[in-house]
């Protein structure tokens, strides 16, 4: 089972549009400049810097999401003082400000609900760690006994939010809730085995959860009431390249929920409601991260070796007729993506990660807009 958040460190360290069909053709990797309207071209739309707070301090940031153009965190690692620290960085809608964490920690995963609700979670040389943003400050809160590390967040429109937990329990992963301000654990009839390494909630009627179990990808819905296994179409290249499971996983609609399965199967998963349209990624690319683009596509982050020279940073948009390479602003070292997420009501995105230097790293964040 790999998990989104360790696939890069494993490795070397969607919404789909609606005219996708059920043929798994992959498009030739090159700008459909052809296919853009005269509004898009007008807006020129691009992928452009952002100053990460000051001092900048050497580190990488992995993660990132928002609840509203003006509510966002991102999370990583810094160095200051000669100590490596959280990186806890927020967006207020036009600059980036750093805030102090009350644990030192290393987060895997960050969810924003609003500007007075965010969680963020990871691993300390104690155990598991969990925090939660009440608007002034962060607090350490509790993990159930048992759980283990939660390696992914999500928070919902409605302010709900929920986690997935490394262990803890007989089918090897636990899903967490959020309630009277602390973590208390779900239960959810999963296989015996499952590893959950996903979730995405839209309301507190609509979560899912997704990973993998006996060898295939796993995804269950929570609708309010119950909890119910979704089927997934066979992974591209058959059974047996489903071993990674499904990586990430983001509910748009009723309608529309994206899903991106991991490296040995990767492909762009779009659920209609009543069933899986799979699109497979451009020859030769596996994907870090997911998010829709606010017009029926999708974004994702193309796997990056670190040995290579990439002096701009590299995503794939999916406009729900071909695979387009969109390529960031020129850089004076080596990009590393972790993450991206779309400003909610916009079709504008924040990503981050790292950019290399002669002599060390910083956290890299570009907005699209």
């Amino acid at each position: 089972m790999v998990n989104r958040r360790t696939v890069t460190a494993l490795l070397a360290v969607t919404a789909c549009g609606a005219a996708l069909t059920g043929a798994v053709v992959v498009t030739q990797d090159r700008p459909v400049s052809a296919e853009r309207t005269s509004a898009e071209t007008a807006a020129a739309a691009r992928w452009r810097k952002l100053a990460p707070p000051t001092p900048t301090a050497p580190g990488a940031l992995s993660q990132v999401d928002a609840a509203s153009a003006k509510a966002a965190w991102a999370v990583g690692a810094e160095r200051r003082n000669g100590k490596q620290v959280p990186a806890l960085y927020r967006w207020n809608g036009s600059r980036w400000l750093r805030h102090r964490s009350p644990v030192v920690f290393a987060p895997t995963d960050v969810a924003v609900a609003g500007p007075k609700a965010a969680w963020t979670a990871g691993v300390a040389k104690s155990g598991p760690v969990a925090l939660h943003w009440n608007g002034r400050a962060w607090r350490k809160v509790p993990i159930p006994a048992g759980a283990g590390a939660i390696n992914a967040l999500a928070a919902g429109s409605d302010g709900s939010a929920w986690a997935v937990a490394a262990g803890g329990s007989a089918t090897g992963s636990t899903v967490l809730r959020w309630r009277s301000g602390r973590w208390r654990k779900v239960k959810v009839p999963l296989p015996a085995g499952a590893a959950l390494a996903a979730v995405g909630a839209r309301t507190k009627k609509d979560v899912w959860v997704a990973g993998a179990v006996g060898g295939r990808s796993l995804v269950m819905r929570w609708n309010g009431k119950t909890w119910k296994q979704v089927a997934l179409p066979p992974a591209i290249g058959g059974p047996g390249r489903d071993s990674s499971g499904v990586v990430r996983i983001r509910p748009v609609s009723a309608t529309n929920v994206l899903a991106l399965r991991g490296p040995t199967a990767p492909a762009l998963l779009r659920w209609n409601g009543k069933r899986w349209i799979q699109k497979a990624l451009p020859s030769g690319h596996i994907a870090l991260s997911l998010s829709d683009d606010g017009k029926g596509g999708a974004w994702v982050i193309p796997y990056n070796n670190a040995s290579r020279r990439i002096r701009k940073s590299y995503y794939l948009h999916w406009n729900g007729r071909a695979w387009r390479k969109v390529y960031g602003p020129a850089r004076s070292g080596n990009v590393q993506l972790g993450d991206l997420d779309r400003l909610p009501k916009t079709t504008s995105l924040l990503s981050v990660g790292a950019l290399q230097g002669k002599s060390r790293k910083t956290p890299l964040i570009e907005r699209y807009r």
